[in-house]
Order: structure tokens, then sequence, then C-alpha cells
């Protein structure tokens, strides 16, 4: 494979916001595992209509027995955001393998 696609909600309203970072690891053996591709995606910098956006981690072609996706969200929202120092939540609600 070479691209695993996050389908995720971002309702920033709702404290739903971008995971901080998203990484995808590949591994043989499920003890030692490689970091395959990481990404950042961009924050919103005010209060936002709900939409679907994609996640897209992107590698050079590998085989692996098992992959792991890890999304960190958001440790604390934003001063502008009404919920201003609290956790964001970060959801997904399709993976896409290719």
């Amino acid at each position: 494979i070479s691209n695993i696609t996050l389908s995720c909600l971002k309702l920033v309203g709702s404290y739903i916001v971008p995971a901080e970072s998203a990484e995808v690891l590949g591994s043989n053996d499920q003890k030692s595992w490689k970091s395959l591709a990481v990404k950042k995606p961009q924050q919103p910098e005010k209060i936002e209509p709900g939409v679907l956006m994609a996640i897209d981690l992107t590698f050079p072609v590998v085989s692996y027995k098992f992959y792991k996706v890890i999304m960190r969200p958001v440790s604390k929202l934003p001063k502008w955001h009404p919920g201003k120092g609290d956790k964001g939540w970060a959801f997904v609600d399709e993976i896409f393998i290719n």
C-alpha cells in the first residue's frame, strides 16, 4: 500500500477539530513499528460550518502484515474558541487503504 486516508468530521463549535497529528506505522511482528507518514492538519482559526475532511497519509509503496494509525487530538483549544483550554475531539468515520 502507499496511502491511508482518514475521513474526519470538523465541527469546530462542538470542540471537534482536526487532529493535532495523524501517523501511520507498519510492522510485521507487532513489536517493532516503522513510521511511514506523519501529517499535521491545518487548524481552524475561527468557528466554521461543519464539514467532512480528509487527512491523506502518503508514503512509498510498502508491504507489512500490520498497520497502525495514531491520531493525537488537540490537547487545548485556542484562546478564540468558547471552550478555550479544554481538549479537542478528533472524529474518524472511515479509513481508506490504497
